[in-house]
């Protein structure tokens, strides 16, 4: 699993690629840590190349989005593709999730 930040002004854009499980789940935490006190920011996470998430990497992109909503900071998920649309649909994730 690979994570890019990059930043504009108070927007930053997040692209993963490969799987955020059990594994990797820590390692997308510790990359995306200076997000979690991003204040009246914007948040898009690009998962265009995200071929897999398990429900740590679920729990993971919950943990970013709940430090977010406490910062006033809006989170997009973006570039589903569809094995991984799925699971967030199953478990009701897509009705959380910003998700464009």
């Amino acid at each position: 699993m690979n994570v890019y930040l990059t930043q504009t002004g108070n927007h930053f854009d997040v692209a993963v690629s490969g799987n955020v499980d059990t594994q990797t789940a820590p390692e997308f935490i510790n990359a995306v840590e200076p997000l979690r006190v991003l204040k009246n920011g914007s948040i898009c996470i690009d998962c265009q190349r995200m071929e897999y998430i398990s429900s740590t990497g679920l729990r993971a992109f919950v943990i970013l989005l709940k430090t977010a909503k406490a910062n006033n900071t809006t989170l997009i998920i973006k570039n589903l593709v569809p094995t991984v649309k799925e699971l967030f649909d199953i478990t009701g994730f897509s009705h959380i999730f910003s998700i464009e």
